[in-house]
C-alpha cells in the first residue's frame, strides 16, 4: 500500500467507513516490528495516517483504535493514549 497516497485520501478512503456502519472501529497492523524495521519512513507515515483517521472518526463521534502488534518487549516508539 502506498501510505502517502492513502494519507492524502484518508477522508475518502479509510476515513469514510459509512459503507460499514458500526459504533466504532479497530484496525490491527500485524508484524509491526518487521514493518517498522524494514520500512521506517512508511511505518511513520502509516502511523500518521492512522492517527489522522482517528481524528476524523472522533469528529463523527466514532471511536477508532489502531493496534500495532509486535513481539513481547518491543517498543514501537508510538504514543499511547486513552479515550
Amino acid at each position: 500500500m502506498v501510505w502517502r497516497q492513502l494519507g492524502r485520501r484518508s477522508k475518502t478512503a479509510i476515513g469514510d467507513l459509512s459503507w460499514q456502519p458500526a459504533p466504532g472501529y479497530v484496525l490491527l497492523l500485524e508484524h509491526g516490528k518487521h514493518f517498522g524495521a524494514g520500512h521506517k519512513q512508511e511505518f511513520v507515515t502509516a502511523v500518521e495516517v492512522l492517527d489522522g483517521v482517528g481524528g476524523i472518526l472522533a469528529g463523527q463521534g466514532k471511536p477508532f483504535w489502531a493496534i500495532v502488534s509486535g513481539p513481547d518487549g518491543w517498543d514501537a516508539g508510538l504514543r499511547c493514549c486513552s479515550a
